[in-house]
């Protein structure tokens, strides 16, 4: 992220903008996915770090995975949506440390709904 905020220009930000607006309140998850997908796509490209994005894409790969499997069960993805626009302003800000720190409480907020959604899962009575 602070590759991102030190690398990107007024190009990338303009673009994720423009991907963001696209999320309107009837969106479907898919389309939501899409939209977080590509705002992480066009982040990884204004650091401009070919390792990190292959790195980057192999583990979203693993998420995006995760994320179809219990879709259902988290919560509401426009959440996502007004949080990339957080780390936006502070990307376009210039302010590293902000968007390090609002990425780094997204990924928790994710990390935490998907192990809840594991749980009320394994300890459903239909798990059995």
């Amino acid at each position: 992220m602070r590759l991102a905020a030190a690398r990107g220009t007024e190009k990338h930000w303009a673009e994720m903008s423009a991907v963001l607006e696209q999320a309107l309140p009837h969106s479907p998850a898919d389309e939501l996915l899409a939209i977080d997908r590509r705002c992480r796509e066009l982040v990884w490209e204004a650091a401009d770090n070919r390792f990190l994005t292959d790195t980057l894409d192999m583990l979203y790969a693993q998420s995006d995975r995760v994320w179809h499997l219990y879709l259902g069960d988290v919560a509401d993805l426009h959440d996502m949506i007004a949080e990339h626009r957080e780390i936006l302003a502070a990307l376009r800000a210039g302010n590293a440390d902000r968007a390090a720190d609002l990425i780094d409480a997204h990924m928790r907020r994710f990390d935490e709904q998907i192990r809840a959604a594991v749980r009320r899962r394994l300890e459903s009575p239909l798990a059995g």
